[in-house]
């Protein structure tokens, strides 16, 4: 039998409930009748049983998703490194392992075919280099992420420590782009933060584990910085 779509399989279920045969639904729709008949007693989709043994929600990584379009079209798509780094950060946050397979992203993309022209799959070499650096290992970021990361403008969105868990003001921000000038790269945490927060404001429990995952990347850019600084004192050009 030709391939199948989840579409069909509704329909299919929708000539079940009009009265028609598993064997004419099936037919009419090209869905093999066992799977019309799992379905029809409540059987999980392949896709659905997938999702539940993902260390990522579905909708968490339609978030995710949202993000990563948002941000192409203002011309700062996320990096390879920075995705991976909120992925392991938000694991870290739920109490799971920080740990993602060497093709999750590679998956990922081909989970959410919206994205597959804007995210290269990473290369075998890209990924063999990115299980050596710092973000790989041990969840958290390395400078190279940091400074792609940070941008002046977007960290001057922070108003106040309260505005967001582990956050910074906008004079501190300020004062430490001017510092280290680093800041020359879009996206970053708080950026994230806030189309987050539009997108599942319902989701209370969703909120505050991302927030305190924004929390922990703000507090590191800043850290980051700060060295930066006090390590290239010349380095403002």
């Amino acid at each position: 039998m030709a391939p199948y779509s989840e579409s069909d399989v509704k329909k299919a279920l929708d000539l079940l409930k009009s009265g028609l045969s598993f064997g004419k639904a099936s037919q009419l729709a090209g869905v093999p009748r066992s799977t019309l008949y799992d379905r029809k007693n409540g059987r999980n989709s392949a896709r659905q049983a997938f999702e539940k043994q993902q260390k990522l929600s579905a909708e968490w990584e339609r978030t995710l998703v949202s993000y990563v379009v948002e941000q192409s079209q203002l011309g700062r798509t996320p990096t390879h490194q920075q995705i991976k780094a909120v992925a392991k950060s938000y694991l870290a946050s739920s109490g799971q392992a920080t740990t993602i397979g060497k093709n999750w992203l590679n998956r990922f993309i081909k989970r959410h075919p919206e994205i597959a022209t804007i995210l290269v799959p990473p290369t075998e070499k890209d990924q063999a280099e990115g299980a050596t650096r710092p973000t790989d290992i041990d969840g958290t970021t390395s400078n190279r992420d940091i400074e792609h990361a940070a941008s002046s403008s977007d960290l001057e969105g922070a108003t106040s420590s309260g505005d967001i868990e582990g956050g910074i003001s906008s004079s501190d921000a300020q004062q430490a782009c001017h510092a280290c000038h680093m800041c020359k790269y879009g996206g970053t945490p708080i950026d994230l933060w806030q189309k987050i927060e539009k997108r599942i404001s319902d989701q209370s429990a969703e909120i505050v584990q991302l927030r305190e995952i924004i929390g922990h990347l703000v507090t590191e850019v800043r850290a980051q910085r700060q060295e930066a600084c006090q390590n290239n004192p010349n380095q403002i050009s």
